[in-house]
């Protein structure tokens, strides 16, 4: 399995740290068939903002981050498959029940 995240608590820089991984899979010309690869859609917290959450009141909880990154999900996903890309076998997501990414997958499997 091919394992990474973008360690990142800022969405753009998870953004672009995934949208590098998933042009990188679909540039391998074959896989072997018992090779998995992993997207993890998750934002880091760091040091910074914990600090940032004590001193300046900024708290941003785990959710509170999965609630900002998942708000992109779906987009992110349908712009690899309208290019008849693939995403990734298992997605790694922190409370997906906020997210809107389900109706995607699900029309990239029956199509």
């Amino acid at each position: 399995m091919i394992n990474s995240y973008a360690n990142s608590d800022k969405v753009d820089q998870m953004i672009s740290y995934n949208q590098k991984q998933v042009e990188d899979f679909n540039a391998i010309p074959s896989l072997p068939k018992n090779t998995l690869y992993k997207l993890s859609w998750t934002l880091t917290p760091q040091t910074s903002a914990i600090i940032e959450s004590i001193l300046g009141g900024k708290l941003k909880s785990l959710k509170e981050l999965a609630n900002i990154g998942n708000q992109r999900l779906a987009s992110f996903a349908r712009s690899f498959q309208t290019k008849g890309m693939k995403l990734c076998q298992i997605l790694l997501i922190d409370f997906q029940e906020t997210s809107n990414i389900m109706p995607v997958i699900f029309r990239s499997i029956l199509n």
